[in-house]
């Protein structure tokens, strides 16, 4: 195939300059965004998981955490996906702790720690 026959009639053509300026901004953005968030989270000082006497607290990212109380919890299971182990923690309502309905049918009687 003849490579001349891909710019005589139009299917290929070079990007004009507003599409390479957003491109080299979008990067940028979402590039110094990704370094912030993860030096954010190498420097983050909360302990990922607390076990305690009134249940357990869930800090998965900088700005949230979930208490899940020990009466709450239904049952445990443990897990192993390829070579990692992973604890099931099985709820006895789900209600208390999801937002949304959609939420809630996605994480359904589970939440993984």
């Amino acid at each position: 195939m003849d490579p001349s026959a891909f710019t005589d009639n139009g299917l290929y053509h070079r990007p004009r300059l507003e599409i390479i300026i957003v491109g080299i901004i979008t990067i940028g953005f979402f590039g110094i965004g990704g370094v912030s968030v993860f030096i954010a989270q190498l420097f983050n000082k909360r302990p990922g998981l607390i076990i305690d006497d009134s249940g357990i607290t869930i800090n998965p990212g900088l700005f949230s955490s979930n208490k899940i109380k020990w009466g709450d919890i239904s049952k445990f299971e443990i897990v192993q996906i390829y070579r990692t182990r992973l604890i099931n923690v099985f709820l006895n309502d789900t209600s208390d702790y999801s937002t949304t309905k959609k939420q809630m049918e996605k994480t359904a009687d589970v939440v993984y720690l």
